[in-house]
């Protein structure tokens, strides 16, 4: 997982002040560096008994994960994002070049769901046209709902099969606030 153009801890080190777990890596041995270390290591110990573990571990539930959120619309930069994760990473897992990666990393990844859609991401329209529909049965004309959107122009120009996730949105709270929510 070391990439092979990073430079050993040898050379690294002593670029590092003095009281840093890279010195001591390097070879330092005095008692900051020692002490650097120290913390390091009862900092891990500590989040392994806590059952905190951030071993290796497979990647195909994260590369299944990220294929279904792009099925969604939702792409690897925005899983990246939210994930915090590289962008490098998650391109990397998504392409199977990355076989294997962090447990927190592919946990963080299964956390992205539907809700990171961005509103200009395009959705199915049939709820939203049977929506409209339901709101045009109440007397409404299309112009009228335009304007309640505040679209710009006074026509509804939403296509039959897909539409932008904004637009579902606000028409969902426009059906809300005229057919009332069914429960």
């Amino acid at each position: 997982m070391r990439p092979a153009t990073l430079p050993p801890a040898e050379i690294l080190g002593p670029r590092h002040p003095h009281g840093t777990r890279i010195r001591y890596m390097g070879g330092c041995q005095c008692v900051p560096c020692r002490a650097a270390n120290s913390r390091y290591n009862t900092g891990c110990d500590a989040r392994v008994r806590a059952g905190e573990r951030n071993d290796i571990v497979s990647a195909a539930k994260a590369r299944a994960h990220i294929h279904a959120l792009s099925a969604m619309g939702i792409g690897r930069c925005t899983v990246a994002r939210i994930a915090r994760v590289s962008r490098t990473v998650v391109m990397k897992i998504r392409s199977g070049e990355r076989r294997r990666c962090r447990r927190q990393t592919g946990l963080r990844i299964l956390e992205v769901g539907r809700w990171a859609l961005a509103d200009g991401a395009l959705v199915d329209a049939t709820l939203t046209w049977q929506r409209i529909e339901e709101i045009r049965a109440r007397g409404w004309s299309k112009a009228r709902i335009a304007k309640a959107l505040g679209l710009k122009r006074a026509a509804l120009q939403i296509a039959r099969t897909k539409c932008r996730r904004s637009n579902a949105r606000r028409i969902a709270r426009l059906h809300r606030q005229i057919c009332g929510v069914i429960s």
